[in-house]
C-alpha cells in the first residue's frame, strides 16, 4: 500500500480527507506540506503559525486558529474532524514540539471516537526540507506507525476520507478566508 501512497503524494488533499501536519516554526514548509495547506478548503492551525498560513492560503480557502489553553492542548481539533467528515478537505496545522509525538498518540482518542478505525493512514516524517521517511497502515496501527519515527521527527498524519463519495458543497470567498 505504501506504494500506492507514493503515487499520491504529489496530489492535493482529497475530499474528505482530514491531514494534521506537525510544522516547526522556525523552519520552512517542504513542499507536500505547501502543496496540502494549498489545496485545503478549511486549514485550522495553531496561532504561532499564522504568519506562514496566510503567505500560504489561496484565494477561496477558510482558516481559522485552533482554540486551546497550553494546558489543554489538543493533537485533533474535533472541529476539524466534523468538517472532514462532511466531506471537506481538510488540514489541521500543530506547532511541531519536543514532545510532540506523545501528543499524537494522545490524539489517538479523538480520532478512535470516530467509530471507524479502520481507516487508512499514512504517517509522513519530515527530515530535512524534503527528506521522507513512510508508513501507512490503518488508524487502529497508529501507536505502532507513530512508534517506528524519532520523537522530534515532525510529522504528517493522512487520514482518510472520513466519508466515501461526499463532496461538500462549493462555497465561494472573495479573499482567502483567514480568520482571527
Amino acid at each position: 500500500m505504501a506504494e500506492d501512497w507514493r503515487s499520491n503524494l504529489a496530489a492535493t488533499v482529497q475530499p474528505g480527507e482530514y491531514w494534521l501536519i506537525e510544522q516547526p516554526s522556525a523552519k520552512g514548509l517542504c513542499s507536500l506540506d505547501r502543496a496540502a495547506l494549498s489545496s485545503a478548503d478549511i486549514v485550522i492551525y495553531d496561532r504561532r503559525l499564522g504568519a506562514l498560513v496566510a503567505q500560504v492560503l489561496p484565494i477561496g480557502r477558510y482558516a481559522e486558529p485552533l482554540f486551546h489553553t497550553e494546558e489543554a492542548q489538543p493533537a485533533v481539533s474535533p472541529r476539524a474532524l466534523r468538517f472532514a467528515a462532511e466531506g471537506w478537505r481538510v488540514v489541521q496545522l500543530l506547532e511541531a514540539r519536543r514532545g510532540s509525538n506523545q501528543r499524537l498518540f494522545n490524539a489517538m482518542e479523538a480520532l478512535i471516537q470516530l467509530q471507524a478505525d479502520d481507516l487508512p493512514l499514512l504517517a509522513i516524517a519530515k527530515r530535512g526540507v524534503d527528506g521522507e521517511q513512510l508508513h501507512d497502515g490503518r488508524l487502529h496501527d497508529l501507536a505502532e506507525i507513530i512508534d517506528k519515527f524519532a520523537a522530534d521527527d515532525p510529522l504528517t498524519l493522512i487520514l482518510g476520507p472520513l466519508v466515501a463519495g461526499c463532496v461538500a458543497p462549493p462555497c465561494a470567498f472573495a479573499g482567502n478566508g483567514l480568520a482571527g
